[in-house]
Parts: C-alpha cells; sequence; structure tokens
C-alpha cells in the first residue's frame, strides 16, 4: 500500500478533489481527512491523509504532497524515505524541507521544475517531467509529456502536484 499524504490548509482541497474525480477510477482508495474517512473501491492500494497539522510522521514510506502554501510548522519527523512534492515557488518550505535530506519533487513553471507545463491552455494541458523520477516501487521514468484535461478551476500547481502523484503511484498508462 503506497501513504500519501495531503499536507497544508484544510480549506485547499483541490489536489484531494482531482484524487477523487480521476485517480479513484482506477485505484482504490482509502481517504481520511480531518472531517471524514471514505472509502472508495475495493482493497485499497492507496492510502491518503488530508492533514493540515501533523507531528510526526512515522512511516518507512510515504509520499507527501505539500498543498501551495504549506508551512512546514508542525512537521518535527519525517522518514529518510519519504518523497515531497512541493511548489518551487514555496522557497521558504524548500529550504526547510532540505535540512531533513528527503527526496524533493519541485512542481512549477520554473525551467528547474521537475515537473511543469509544455503547454497550457484552459482545459487542454501538457505536462513535462523533466528530468528521470524513480517511484517508491523503483520503477523509473524517463523525461516525458502528458497531456491532461482537468477541471480549469484547479489552479496549475494541483494540476502538477496530482500528476506528480499519478507518476510516483506508477497511474501514469
Amino acid at each position: 500500500m503506497v501513504n500519501i499524504i495531503l499536507y497544508g490548509d484544510k480549506g485547499d482541497n483541490q489536489i484531494r478533489n482531482l484524487i477523487i474525480d480521476d485517480l479513484a477510477r482506477c485505484e482504490s482508495i482509502y481517504l481520511y481527512s480531518e472531517k471524514f474517512i471514505k472509502q472508495i473501491g475495493d482493497k485499497a492500494s492507496l492510502l491518503i491523509f488530508d492533514t493540515a497539522s501533523i507531528a510526526e510522521i512515522e512511516l518507512s514510506e510515504c509520499i507527501i504532497v505539500f498543498k501551495e502554501n504549506a508551512r512546514l510548522s508542525s512537521i518535527k519527523k519525517m522518514p529518510p524515505n519519504a518523497i515531497a512534492v512541493v511548489s518551487s515557488a514555496n522557497t521558504e518550505l524548500i529550504e526547510q524541507l532540505s535540512a531533513h535530506r528527503i527526496s524533493l519533487i519541485s512542481c512549477g513553471m520554473l525551467a528547474k521544475d521537475t515537473l511543469t507545463f509544455s503547454s497550457s491552455m484552459d482545459e487542454n494541458m501538457v505536462v513535462a517531467l523533466q528530468r528521470e523520477m524513480e517511484t517508491p516501487s523503483g520503477k523509473i521514468y524517463e523525461p516525458l509529456e502528458i497531456p491532461v484535461s482537468y477541471n480549469v478551476n484547479a489552479n496549475k500547481y494541483a494540476v502538477l502536484a496530482y500528476m506528480a502523484i499519478k507518476l510516483l503511484t506508477e497511474n501514469i498508462k
């Protein structure tokens, strides 16, 4: 089972909504938030925690997806095998995470970002994986482009972070 933590403002549900609307079509999911616990499908392979505050993460492996404006204020301990997905615009968070020595996947509009857009027009976007990415199970994705079409109400970072989740959980066909 893959553990995914969505961390940040409890009012920011964009990444969670993309997971429910899209990823749940091909994966079974257990979703825990501060307000509900939900099972989508049978025999879940993804366990998703949506939280605004947590002090310690004691899992052997996990993917921590930091919401766009997340602050690291309350997390004091993270597993060394954690993979963090973060907005490149959130430089303070990136600096704080570097002290934890975990793998970082940056998402944004900069040439140095792991995931960015090669084109973005309304509902038709192309996400570019700009460098090699290894999944928790060891699969390696080479740089590639992925056409996506999601609700225009989702902000660009949410779409990029969600695509990082799809890649890391090997849900790119």
